[in-house]
């Protein structure tokens, strides 16, 4: 839930973001601009469907969830100039930017490093999954 004076604040969704990163882009502008409580619980849910934005774009190679694209890559660089243009300071915001960026400023170290990335998430995700099997509660 957001108030109607906050969304009028931030000026609403991005016009320029259609389909991909639109709600990416809406989130941050509210998060530079007022508290957030996170939830644990999930109280809706994602449908995906063949028609879906996202499905689409994956078909037609503008989007991957984990892979350096177009899409993210206009993403990332719309919350710079967003930053720049709301003067934002915070050194976390900016290094957060930096991290997101750096595939796209590094694209051979990237493409060298990313399977040994997926390996590291893969082993994580299992080592979730395995390791409350061996905890006594």
């Amino acid at each position: 839930m957001i108030q109607r004076e906050l969304f009028q604040e931030i000026g609403g969704f991005e016009e320029r973001f259609r389909g991909m990163y639109e709600d990416q882009a809406f989130f941050a502008k509210v998060y530079l601009k007022a508290s957030v409580f996170v939830e644990t619980n999930y109280w809706d849910r994602y449908r995906q469907h063949p028609g879906s934005s996202c499905s689409i774009a994956k078909t037609i190679r503008q989007y991957h969830p984990v892979k350096t694209n177009p899409s993210h890559l206009a993403f990332l660089n719309w919350v710079a100039e967003y930053l720049s243009q709301e003067n934002v300071k915070n050194a976390e915001v900016w290094q957060a930017l930096q991290k997101g960026l750096w595939p796209y400023h590094h694209p051979r170290l990237y493409f060298l490093l990313y399977p040994f990335q997926r390996i590291k998430s893969k082993l994580y995700r299992i080592e979730r999954k395995i390791l409350p099997l061996f905890i006594r509660h």
